[in-house]
């Protein structure tokens, strides 16, 4: 009755039989026990043994048995990769003699030593087939390099802690054409609010003065510009942020940290030789953005109603790019 006990045991924990897949899921139940971030192998949590039997199993694990005590292990017995039984690496001839010795004399030392190299074995072919499975590392190790990898392969790994990627916006960041639409869900990704973009946001430039007409020495056609200034529609464009809480817009103010990656955020995608400028849509309650003595014009506080939305629209200065003139 104790040998079907512990047989109904084993048929619960195993998983369909698999050694890579019971192994897996071993080391993961094991490792959130602990809630450590150091490294798991098979050394620290399950004992390898072969199974000594000459028939040809359906499944590559036969049994896999509880820790007694607090500081044993669990014991796995296999059939597959090891190097007894009828799929073992060393000759039948051994696997029937360990068999007569454990029947005929109660002897299980040479197995015993036998089952130290194949505990090895396993336990390497195992570390193997996990290191080729990212998925798998992801599970039993604290450090994901997924991530990392991805953005190595895209171009765009960087040691900044402001500016780590997130993997589903890797792809964007690695195409040559970046787009209007890219750089809105990679925003909205980021900063988990809605984000619209409108390109061609017109503003004046001032040029240089090498690039301006002079009185007497230039033609009207053939000299770069006439005037010191001119209105640009192609090197900016403006983003719009929100709605949103009240609470959450003084985050987005210049010299805060949602406005500084923002700004990292923008010159990354877009380049350092475009501008951009930013509006705030702050959704207030009531009256409660209204000027009080308490509130600052332009940043938590407005003049007026705001209408039935109550929503405050807060314009930021125009973001030039660090290349700008």
């Amino acid at each position: 009755m104790a040998l079907a006990s512990n047989n109904v045991e084993n048929r619960v924990r195993l998983a369909g039989g698999r050694f890579y897949q019971n192994v897996r899921r071993l080391l993961k139940r094991c490792r959130h026990r602990q809630r450590e971030e150091a490294v798991i192998t098979p050394d620290d949590v399950v004992q390898f043994s072969s199974v000594l039997t000459l028939e040809a199993p359906e499944r590559e694990v036969e049994s896999l048995m509880p820790a007694q005590k607090e500081h044993e292990q669990y014991r796995m017995a296999v059939h597959h990769f090891g190097l007894l039984g009828t799929f073992g690496a060393l000759p039948l001839s051994y696997t029937e003699w360990l068999i007569d010795r454990r029947y005929r004399y109660g002897d299980e030392s040479a197995q015993a030593f036998i089952d130290i190299f194949t505990h090895r074995l396993l336990s390497l072919r195992f570390q193997a087939w996990q290191k080729y499975r990212l998925y798998v590392n992801a599970e039993l190790q604290s450090y994901q390099a997924l991530p990392a990898v991805i953005a190595a392969v895209a171009g765009q790994l960087t040691e900044s802690k402001t500016q780590c990627i997130h993997p589903a916006c890797v792809g964007l960041l690695a195409t040559p054409i970046r787009t209007m639409v890219n750089l809105q869900h990679l925003l909205q990704r980021e900063f988990n609010m809605p984000v619209s973009i409108h390109p061609f946001k017109g503003r004046w430039q001032y040029a240089e003065q090498a690039h301006c007409c002079c009185l007497g020495r230039s033609l009207l056609g053939d000299s770069p510009m006439l005037g010191h200034a001119y209105w640009d529609i192609q090197s900016g464009f403006h983003i719009q942020l929100g709605p949103f809480a009240a609470w959450q817009h003084a985050a987005f103010m210049p010299g805060n940290e949602k406005h500084r990656r923002l700004t990292q955020w923008v010159w990354q995608f877009a380049g350092p030789l475009l501008s951009f400028s930013l509006e705030l849509l702050v959704q207030h309650s009531g009256q409660g953005n209204m000027l009080n003595g308490s509130r600052r014009l332009g940043w938590d506080g407005c003049l007026g109603d705001t209408g039935d939305s109550h929503i405050q629209r807060v314009y930021l200065a125009e973001c030039a790019s660090p290349y700008a003139v």
